[in-house]
This record gives structure tokens, C-alpha cells and sequence, in this order.
């Protein structure tokens, strides 16, 4: 394994006075895609607000990798409900963060927002409205948004939930592909079991406050942990039925 991009250790995490994880250590290596499962309220998405800066933990530690000239590491994120803001059209919201951060020219602006919406197959629709949108477009323009810093690590919260099928497959393959686009590394939390044993490289599967199973997508099938192996054999016999 190659140096770790970012590094948990020890992490107790807490929401109000309750306890969601304890004793938490997550090594995650650069250019790869990890996933963190496990079942709804488990505590994923406090996970990644910690490791993503949004959030402290109670204790323990989150280590970044040196970046050149030391510069810390810059971050994109998909909120699981978008967040587009509606009174702006595609175009304004992803460049947002390019203006927020930098003082460019107009015309730079706008030669940096096409290139991210070409890259995610929305260059025909700068000029809508995120409410004239389908909901596989809406996610495109979000991740669109994420990714308009050119960050080292994008992290996904739930990118396949609300999608069907077809999109979520498309968005997958996008997860992929900005890995390879912008020389990124991603952090995805999601339930879809398919399509996270075809993306990942490493799997993370939570379950009571620790790790219930983790590895490479090949190791976490072979978990005997009861837990682990009831949730994902029901998912993935689901999905079997769906493609007979």
C-alpha cells in the first residue's frame, strides 16, 4: 500500500451525548475508491463529516498527507441532497466555489465551468435552473460543483440515493472517471451494494459503534461475520433478480 492520503485513528465520534463510534481507525490510500456501508442511522455520514473537516470528532486523529509546496489537501463534496442552490442556474453553481476562492477573469471562469460540465455531459445546460433538472441531472451538476476546485479527495454521501437504475450505474461510472480525470481519490457512503462491489477498491462495512468487516470487495464476501453477510447477500440476490 502506497502512503495514505488521509489516516484516521482512534476516532470517537459523538452526536449530542450519544456515542456513534468508538475506537475507529481508516486508512485511506490516494487514487482509490473507498466505500463505507452499513445500515441506516450506523453513523456514516458523521464519519465522513469528520474526515471532510465539517465536523470534530470527541477524540483520536485525522492525518493528510503532504501535498506539494505543503499545501493541505483540497476538498470536493456531494451532499446527498445535491444542494444546488435554486436561484442560480447550473453554471452559477458551479462556479460559486472557483469565484468564492479565486479572483479570476470572467472569460478563465467560464473556460474552467465548461470544462467540469463537459466532463460530467451537461455542457447543453449552464443556462437551466436546478428545479428544471431531472434527478440524474441534478446529481451530475452537483458533482459538477464538487469537482470545480480540481480537489485531491471528493467525497460522495450517498451519490446513488433517489437514482434509478440507469442513472445510478451513470453515476458510478462518473465516480470513476473523476478519480482518473482530475488524478482524485474518492469517499463514497452509500447503501447500493451492486454497484459499490464494482467501484471500490476498498470497503469499509460499519455496524454498533466498529468496523464489522473491511477490505477489498473480494474480502468483505468472504466475511464471516454474521452481520456483514446479511447485509450484503439480500442485496445482492435482490439485485440477481433484477438482472434475470
Amino acid at each position: 500500500m502506497n502512503e495514505p492520503l488521509l489516516q484516521a485513528k482512534n476516532l470517537h465520534i459523538y452526536h449530542d451525548k450519544q456515542c456513534i463510534f468508538r475506537n475507529i481507525d481508516v486508512t485511506i490510500e490516494a487514487n482509490k475508491t473507498t466505500a463505507f456501508m452499513g445500515p441506516s442511522g450506523v453513523g456514516k455520514s458523521s464519519l465522513l463529516q469528520v474526515l471532510s473537516g465539517q465536523k470534530k470528532q470527541r477524540s483520536g486523529t485525522v492525518l493528510h498527507a503532504k501535498q506539494k509546496n505543503n499545501q493541505a489537501l483540497k476538498t470536493g463534496i456531494l451532499f446527498q441532497n445535491n444542494a444546488l442552490l435554486l436561484h442560480l442556474t447550473v453554471f452559477e453553481n458551479v462556479a460559486l466555489p472557483i469565484r468564492y476562492h479565486y479572483h479570476l477573469p470572467e472569460p478563465l471562469i467560464h473556460e474552467l465551468v465548461m470544462m467540469k460540465l463537459h466532463a460530467v455531459n451537461l455542457a447543453h445546460a449552464g443556462e437551466l435552473y436546478p428545479e428544471q433538472l431531472s434527478g440524474g441531472m441534478s446529481r451530475r451538476a452537483a458533482i459538477a460543483r464538487s469537482i470545480a476546485l480540481d480537489p485531491n479527495i471528493i467525497f460522495y454521501d450517498e451519490p446513488f440515493a433517489g437514482q434509478d437504475p440507469i442513472n445510478a450505474e451513470s453515476v458510478a461510472k462518473l465516480i470513476k472517471k473523476m478519480n482518473t480525470y482530475l488524478d482524485a481519490t474518492s469517499i463514497i457512503i452509500t447503501h447500493e451494494v451492486h454497484l459499490t462491489l464494482q467501484l471500490a477498491d476498498y470497503i469499509y462495512i460499519f455496524d454498533k459503534q466498529r468496523i464489522a468487516a473491511q477490505g477489498k470487495p473480494k474480502e468483505v464476501l468472504r466475511a464471516e461475520n454474521p452481520f456483514v453477510q446479511s447485509f450484503l447477500s439480500p442485496n445482492i440476490m435482490r439485485q440477481s433478480q433484477r438482472s434475470a
